[in-house]
Order: structure tokens, then sequence, then C-alpha cells
């Protein structure tokens, strides 16, 4: 089990979709009661390095993950993340005492990093407007 630490990282990041072998290496797998089919995987970084955001991925076949994906319209509609469309997601900008695992360095949308306390913004649209929702978290667009 993960141990406490006085400098655990405040925030955390979920991927979903299917995971390669050499990915699922890198994670432990939990099964959940509640899905039937699906495993979510929790990196071992977690563990190691509690510095860092917690990193963990629902990971199932198409036709599993189609029964959980989320209802409203926009976490339902994918093809908002394409670049250039208003309102889409463009980032996510991490700030953290150190550069985040490598997993996260093919997803979608780009993860940034940069060093400081821990933080993390959402960028959608142009980025030009900031909204501050936490201390932690904040929305750029």
């Amino acid at each position: 089990m993960p141990r406490c630490a006085a400098t655990r990282c405040p925030l955390g990041i979920g991927l979903r979709g299917p995971l390669s072998d050499d990915e699922r290496a890198q994670f432990w797998a939990y099964q959940p009661p509640y899905a039937p089919g699906a495993r979510i995987r929790i990196h071992r970084d977690n563990e190691a390095a509690p510095e860092q955001p917690f990193v963990f991925a629902f990971d199932a076949a198409a036709e599993v993950l189609e029964r959980y994906l989320p209802r409203n319209r926009l976490a339902a509609t994918p093809h908002l993340l394409a670049h250039r469309r208003p309102g889409a997601l463009r980032a996510i900008d991490l700030a953290l005492p150190r550069p985040p695992p490598p997993i996260l360095d093919g997803v979608t949308p780009l993860v940034r990093w940069r060093a400081g306390r821990p933080r993390l913004e959402v960028v959608v649209g142009d980025g030009d407007d900031h909204v501050e929702l936490t201390e932690l978290v904040s929305l750029r667009g």
C-alpha cells in the first residue's frame, strides 16, 4: 500500500483507454467491483515518488469503456479535443517540484510541465482568460 508522506502531491491525473503491455508493466491492477471487465491501474510511481501527481488509468476494452463514458455532451465528445476548435481542450499545465512521470508524455491533451509548487491549469480555447478555481487548480480559456 502507498505510504503517507508530508510532501504528497495534492493532484491526480486519470487516463482512459487500453494500455499497451509495456505501459501495463508500469501499473498495478485493481479490479473495481462496480465495473466488471475493467481494471483501474495505479501507477507504480505513486508509491516511489509521492511528490508526483497520483496517476491512474481506467484500462478496458472499447466496448467496456463505452458503458462507462461520461454522459454529458462535452465529456462524451472527444472530437472537441481537436486543435483550432474554439473551446477545445488544449493542454494540461502542471507545476511540480520535478518532471511528471514519462507515462504522461504521449497523452492527449498535451501535458506540459514547469518547476514550482503543485498546481494544475486546464487550457481551453486560446487560453487568454484565466479563472482561479482553487489554490491548486485554474482554468485558462
